[in-house]
């Protein structure tokens, strides 16, 4: 709850987060006792939610999970040699800070296209989509 509270005297507004939030609708909470005395103390200001700025052009890797890329390898020719660079990689993340974060540079610098592959489709759909327009192919071919 520390420093959850914001006063934004240029706009007359009151802004908290959206967790904090959620607490304040509960009577006699910390949250509810201290947004009900900001705005005693701030009369006329209106209580919005914080939001988060999205940074522009960030890089998701949100579907770069380790079984989707050991799926991935499967898709490939050289699996097997693919795999045996995986294993030793993931063996060399187990000292790292961050094993996951050395994994994903180490995949996304070794396989730079790895997007195209329907392994990484963002729904279901996407990736049934991809597949109905192989099949097309395949049937024109």
């Amino acid at each position: 709850m520390k420093n959850s509270i914001r006063i934004d005297y240029a706009t007359n507004s009151i802004i908290v987060p959206k967790s904090f939030l959620k607490k304040a609708q509960c009577f006699g909470t910390p949250e509810y006792k201290a947004l009900k005395a900001a705005m005693a103390e701030n009369k006329g200001f209106v209580v919005v939610e914080r939001t988060i700025s999205k940074k522009a052009g960030k890089e998701s890797y949100r579907n770069l999970t380790y079984k989707n890329m050991e799926t991935y390898f499967n898709t490939q020719e050289n699996s097997v040699v693919y795999f045996r660079e995986y294993a030793i990689a993931k063996e060399r993340s187990k000292i790292q800070a961050s094993p996951y974060k050395y994994m994903l540079n180490w995949f996304v610098a070794n396989f730079p296209n790895y997007k195209e592959s329907d392994v990484f489709a963002e729904s279901k759909r996407e990736m049934l989509e991809v597949n109905e327009n192989e099949y097309e192919e395949a049937i024109a071919a």
